[in-house]
């Protein structure tokens, strides 16, 4: 994960200051790059990429998952 990723993870810890608008963004962002990670999956099987690959790849979408569930649930808190 490279230096801007990280940091804009960090600042994601701080969501108690974001407002329910900015939650809702970044949960669809969130949730556009968790598709766009589940397609490269399968095209890495379709393409017999190596399983280092579509580990790291498989990785980095679990990761995004967390993200929304943790996302989500602070959503849930405005409610």
């Amino acid at each position: 994960m490279n230096m801007a990723k990280q940091i804009y993870y960090h600042n994601l810890r701080k969501e108690q200051a974001m407002n329910k608008e900015k939650l809702e963004h970044h949960l669809k962002h969130l949730q556009e790059r968790h598709a766009e990670l589940d397609k490269k999956i399968k095209d890495g099987y379709t393409h017999y990429l190596d399983d280092e690959h579509l580990g790291k790849i498989k990785h980095e979408k679990l990761l995004v998952k967390r993200d929304i569930t943790k996302t989500e649930k602070l959503l849930a808190e405005y409610q």
